[in-house]
Order: C-alpha cells, then structure tokens, then sequence
C-alpha cells in the first residue's frame, strides 16, 4: 500500500471516529441510565431553599445555574425573589455528581459533559420534588435558567413533545411539566446540541425570554428561531433583549471576586438587572 493510501485511510478514519464521538455525544450514547430516584438522589440533598415565613402555598421559582455556576448571582436571585414573596429554589446539578469549579469549565462548558439533554432529567427531578412540598403552590411553578440551565429547561419540553426521556434517564418521573406555570429563560444556548425543533412544545407556559445584544457566548439568533417554532406551537413567548450588556451580566452586577474577567461594566449590569428585576416582577403578576 503506497503511503498516500496509507495517509488517506489514517484521515478518514481520524475523521469517521471524531464523528461517530461527536454523534455519541449529542444523541447521550454515553450518558449511563439512571433511575429517577438516582438522579433526584444526585439533586435534592443539594437544594438551597429561599422562602418568606408562613406556611404558605407560595409561587415557586425552580433556577438551574449556567455552566459556571456562580453561588453569587443564585443566592442574589433567591434572596431577592423572597423578598417578593416568593419561594425560590436554588438546583445545583454539580455537588451531587462532584464537578469542580475547573472540571465544570474545562467539560461542562465547552459540550464535553453533562449536557442539556442529560441535565433535561434534573429540572424533572426538581419539579417532582416542589409537588412534594406542603409549602409549593403546585400549579404555580416557575421554571428559571441561565445559559446551560436555560438550555436544560428548553431540552425538557423538546423530550416531552417527543415523547421521549431526557437522555440517562430511564423511567418517567412522578411529576411532569404540567404543573409548569411559566419559564424564564437568561441567554440560553440554542445550538446544534439543542433539541428543540419545529415540533415546539406539547405543555403551554408562558415564557419569558430575555437575551443580550453583545453575547460573546451563545449565538443568540439560533434562540430567535427556536422561540419562533415554540410560539407556533401555541406557547406565548414574551422575548427580550437587552441593549448595552452581554452574557450573564447579571453575574458581573453582584460578582465580588477579585479575579473576575467582565464582559459588562458593573454600573450597566447594574442597571440592565434593576430592569430585569421590573419585567419579572410584571411576569409574574400575570394571570
């Protein structure tokens, strides 16, 4: 065999392999099956509860972190959304399977692990849990995501449309998204990776989708499409974008670590979050 050949067969079959990983990975081949007692086994101890005093039944705000997981924008959010009157819970999908800070990072955020399809099966172990709470107004639930998390949320009803569970998860939860009242989704990732797609969604929430015009991240015009197949399939979509910040500004705003790289300046992100604070508070007051 000429070394031409030789070369050609060591090409096509570097490339056949980066293939079938690549197909591996979005389609969750690698992903091992669990149980939704396993997976909700891997979520719930790490849950952070944010709530008013009372009993009770209060709206429900379910937030699935971004692929960095910032502690600081969770705990802002939750706090804040208790002082509305709101009970919020903070959903970390990292403690429970021991992703580092680095591992998360190098793996989460670049597609490598933990995808929106396999984290898809988390906001369902999150929903199950809420119905359980005495204190949960239980057709009140609001789905909340940022970036990676929004992603997770929209994987879940793009499975659920499909009839098809998330990927790793190998029998249908208790709880499903029809106790989903409304979604709030920050600057979601809306790719090639995504499952959603012209089917839309078979649950009818309204959702709040709020994007950044200077998004260095995420290729927010994908999510413009994807928020159209879902309107059409009868979903009312209130879309948003912000002007002047880019993404996760929100975490820029309450960040206080020292080593921090800013994609938006502390005074604008500042003020994009009081706005975003006043077009929550409006979505939510709807009825």
């Amino acid at each position: 065999m000429s070394w031409l050949k030789r070369i050609f067969l060591f090409i096509s079959s570097a490339v056949l392999a980066a293939g079938l990983y690549f197909a591996s990975v979005l389609n969750g081949w690698l992903v091992p099956a669990a149980t939704p007692s396993a997976i909700s086994a891997l979520i719930t101890p790490h849950l952070t509860v944010y709530r008013p005093d009372g009993d009770g039944p209060f709206k429900t705000i379910l937030m699935f972190h971004g692929c960095g997981k910032d502690p600081e924008q969770q705990q802002y959010w939750g706090e804040t959304f208790q002082n509305m009157g709101y009970a919020a819970v903070y959903v970390d999908s990292y403690a429970g399977r021991g992703i580092s800070p680095e591992r998360a990072q190098a793996k989460v955020c670049r597609g490598r692990e933990l995808l929106g399809a396999q984290r898809a099966g988390d906001v369902l172990a999150a929903i199950t849990w809420a119905n359980q709470q005495t204190w949960t107004a239980k057709q009140d639930i609001v789905l909340m995501g940022w970036s990676h998390g929004a992603w997770s949320i929209m994987d879940a009803y793009a499975f659920d449309q499909k009839g098809e569970l998330p990927h790793g998860v190998s029998a249908e939860f208790t709880a499903d998204l029809a106790s989903i009242r409304q979604v709030v989704l920050f600057y979601p990732y809306c790719g090639v990776a995504s499952q959603t797609d012209k089917s839309g969604w078979q649950h009818k929430p309204i959702v709040l989708a709020i994007d950044v015009a200077n998004d260095s991240v995420v290729d927010s015009s994908l999510c413009g499409q994807s928020y159209d197949w879902i309107s059409k399939s009868g979903v009312g979509v209130q879309h948003h974008v912000l002007e002047g910040v880019g993404h996760a500004f929100d975490v820029d705003a309450v960040s206080q670590r020292e080593n921090r790289t800013y994609r938006t300046p502390k005074a604008q992100a500042l003020a994009a979050v009081d706005k975003v604070k006043r077009l929550l508070q409006s979505f939510f007051d709807r009825t």
